[in-house]
């Protein structure tokens, strides 16, 4: 069963310059673009709040409405504190943004 849906003419004209071919549905390429956000790791799948955290996490980098921990601990300045196991670099489960 087909649905309309109503998009501004400026989108539809993004949406075509994405298209493959033209012969390629929109119904596919909005498909392809959703298969970009993840539906899951190794761990089981990701709840669909999760997914949509992940796409507003995305368009916030792109968007540049981020910053490293280490541009806001320098314009607050406080020093960094390293790593406590001795090692230098950031850690597998340190987070590198924050929201502005």
């Amino acid at each position: 069963m087909a649905t309309t849906i109503q998009i501004r003419p400026a989108t539809r004209e993004r949406l075509a310059s994405l298209k493959s071919s033209p012969r390629e549905t929109y119904d596919d390429l909005i498909n392809k673009l959703l298969a970009l956000v993840p539906r899951g790791d190794v761990e089981g799948p990701y709840s669909d709040a999760f997914r949509i955290g992940l796409l507003n996490a995305r368009l916030d980098v792109r968007a540049g409405r981020l910053s490293a921990h280490a541009a806001i601990r320098k314009r607050m300045g406080l020093r960094s504190r390293g790593r406590s196991d001795g090692l230098t670099g950031p850690s597998e489960t340190s987070i590198d943004w924050i929201t502005k």
